[in-house]
């Protein structure tokens, strides 16, 4: 063999190592890396058939390529307000780590791979720069904004980004615990209901009568304010409000709407006919806008579903031709819906990317060009 290519290996061992008893696997490792242990493997395996040392097992190699990994992605932090922040991460992944370890989760068994360490710093360092990019300097200003933006750029990351967003919910002092939102990214064609559907829909609501008020209450709020059946049956009479010429207003969000005048007209039916049922059920101090039929209590969400139905449209259906008919009327900004109907912005920025393919890209790649330039 060419002993010529494998002098530097040889070499090196005889400037770590005092003694032929002295020789360690581990330092080898240390000193080489994982990459290097491969490409000098053939001077590595005779030194160890030799009996010089106990040659590494194939977990232990690749558990130090994944410590380089983890160190590679904490070093990118330096210099940065998350530096210290991604070194004290990384520590607590190791506590976890050695925590299971400990328990006997090794091996074949092992619930907390270096792999799974160094997932969970790829996707930190990579949130943490997207944090950077908007502006943020400390865990105290992130918000759910900034984690259902990140997860919408990288969706592939939702699942691994877990593991950070408890550990920030926990140790990261943000000001308002973070989550991870369960939105499906995709939308069926079929959940938008054609004009002359919604508008034969709006107008037999607009012109409903007694007890079929509250069906169009719903029905309204629903088609053209966006609204969940478990959010809508959850609201309270003080929600709503009434001015001096007859107009009511809602706070689906955090801006309160004023409601059109037939709409108006509408809601003052329901609230008569409302007020009627109460006094016949003895039920005049229920606080929720929709009563339901236990005493004291509100509408289920399957109460509603089940009376959509017999009008042979979804909620799902009034919810996706809600969000389409205010991005055709101008409400194009994520954070205009968000304010105005209280979803969530992840729901709105799904609704953008396939209402308005261009000006999600413009919005994304002005995101991206954010992020290159912090990095």
């Amino acid at each position: 063999m060419k002993v010529e290519q494998y002098f530097p290996f040889f070499m090196k061992v005889d400037t770590m190592f005092t003694s032929r008893d002295s020789v360690c696997g581990q330092k080898l490792l240390k000193t080489f890396g994982p990459n290097g242990l491969r490409i000098f493997t053939t001077p590595y395996d005779y030194l160890a058939s030799l009996g010089i040392f106990t040659p590494l097992t194939r977990d232990e190699i690749r558990a130090e390529a994944e410590k380089r990994r983890q160190n590679m992605y904490v070093t990118q932090a330096r210099g940065k307000w998350f530096e210290k922040e991604m070194i004290a991460f990384q520590e607590h992944l190791e506590t976890i780590a050695k925590r299971y370890a400990d328990r006997g989760w090794k091996g074949k068994n092992a619930r907390f791979r270096p792999r799974t360490l160094s997932s969970a710093l790829q996707v930190a360092i990579r949130f943490y720069n997207h944090v950077d990019s908007c502006g943020i300097i400390s865990h105290r200003q992130i918000h759910q904004d900034i984690v259902d933006g990140f997860i919408f750029q990288n969706p592939g990351y939702k699942q691994p980004l877990r593991t950070l967003v408890t550990y920030l919910n926990r140790h990261g002092k943000v000001f308002r615990k973070l989550k991870i939102e369960m939105v499906n990214l995709n939308i069926p064609t079929d959940m938008f209901l054609a004009p002359d559907k919604c508008n034969e829909l709006i107008k037999n609501w607009l012109c409903s009568e007694g007890k079929e008020t509250k069906k169009g209450v719903i029905g309204i709020f629903m088609l053209m304010y966006a609204q969940q059946p478990s959010k809508l049956v959850r609201l309270r009479m003080s929600e709503i409000q009434r001015n001096e010429k007859g107009i009511y207003s809602v706070a689906f969000g955090s801006t309160e709407l004023e409601l059109d005048p037939r709409i108006s007209a509408l809601f003052d039916r329901y609230l008569e006919h409302r007020h009627a049922l109460s006094m016949m059920e003895d039920d005049l101090q229920n606080e929720w806008l929709f009563p339901g039929r236990k005493y004291g209590c509100h509408m289920t969400s399957s109460a509603v579903s089940y009376a959509l139905k017999d009008m042979g449209v979804s909620a799902d259906q009034l919810f996706a031709t809600s969000i389409y008919n205010a991005y055709q009327s101008g409400m194009r900004h994520p954070k205009v819906l968000v304010n105005a109907y209280g979803i969530s912005t992840l729901t709105a920025i799904k609704y953008l990317k396939l209402l308005d393919p261009r000006m999600y890209d413009e919005a994304d790649s002005a995101s991206r060009s954010q992020q290159y330039v912090a990095n």
